[in-house]
């Protein structure tokens, strides 16, 4: 485990919103620093990741079914989709919080 500092609040929001971040192919999990817990109390298992899925139907490329597919994977964050309700492009990409714990188990299940 790492303690990093940022001289600025923006720094630090970005390190904590904007990942995923790996290093060596692996996967930096952050923690907003919360001076009242010890290292064994914070929550290392969530991360935020990017996803693109490819081959909807033009009709699903747009917000709803950006969040729906999110929830249905972890907790979605966002969707790349430029500011319009619709997405134009070849595939769909939403950003969501997944729980790292589990979704390894899931990976282990098949």
């Amino acid at each position: 485990m790492f303690l990093i500092s940022f001289n600025q609040a923006a720094g630090e929001r970005k390190a904590l919103e904007d990942g995923p971040w790996i290093i060596s192919k692996e996967l930096l999990v952050l923690a907003d620093f919360d001076k009242t817990k010890s290292l064994e109390e914070i929550d290392f298992s969530y991360t935020p990741i990017w996803i693109r899925v490819e081959r909807l139907p033009l009709g699903l490329m747009n917000r709803a079914a950006a969040r729906t597919i999110g929830n249905d994977i972890g907790e979605f964050l966002e969707v790349d989709d430029g500011g319009d309700e619709m997405v134009a492009g070849r595939s769909l990409c939403l950003k969501v919080r997944i729980d790292i714990p589990k979704a390894v188990a899931e990976r282990d299940h098949y």
